[in-house]
């Protein structure tokens, strides 16, 4: 019934087929939309992921796994390495962060920065369309349609 409700609020804006809590602009890389099946109360939440936004997840996780298989010594950057400052709300470093002598002397993170590009002209990433169904969500059933990656890596 709330998403019933809320399909019908949006309908002047979207319709009336689906709902969205995400601003579609055209830009988007994600969007989280969820509508109603043929027989009530079956809703689906759909997650739609762009080929763009996956391919660059994929390509960002492998240049993280390259550090991690140089340097395999591990440092907590998101963890006690950083934290808020109370007064201003942004984030902090508490110590300065490791510079790997196996990455260039670089940080973790900047070294794989470095490497989106080598990784990304090298053509070991691919990605392609793909549809999955997850039973099990709380209140619907989840359809994603994330991208499948085809590369020698492994990838999430």
């Amino acid at each position: 019934m709330r998403i019933r409700t809320r399909i019908q609020r949006a309908a002047p804006i979207l319709g009336g087929k689906f709902t969205t809590n995400c601003f579609m602009h055209g830009e988007n890389e994600w969007l989280d939309i969820h509508f109603l099946g043929k027989c009530s109360p079956v809703s689906y939440s759909l997650a739609l992921q762009t080929t763009k936004c996956a391919y660059k997840e994929l390509i960002q996780s492998r240049a993280w796994d390259m550090s991690c298989e140089l340097a395999p010594e591990w440092d907590d950057l998101l963890g006690e390495a950083t934290a808020n400052d109370l007064k201003t709300g942004e984030s902090i470093h508490r110590r300065e962060p490791v510079r790997y002598p196996e990455l260039d002397n670089m940080t973790r993170l900047d070294w794989a920065q470095t490497q989106h590009k080598k990784i990304a002209d090298s053509g070991e990433i691919q990605v392609f369309e793909q549809w999955t169904l997850h039973r099990g969500y709380h209140s619907s059933i989840g359809l994603t349609r994330p991208c499948a990656a085809s590369s020698t890596i492994c990838a999430r």
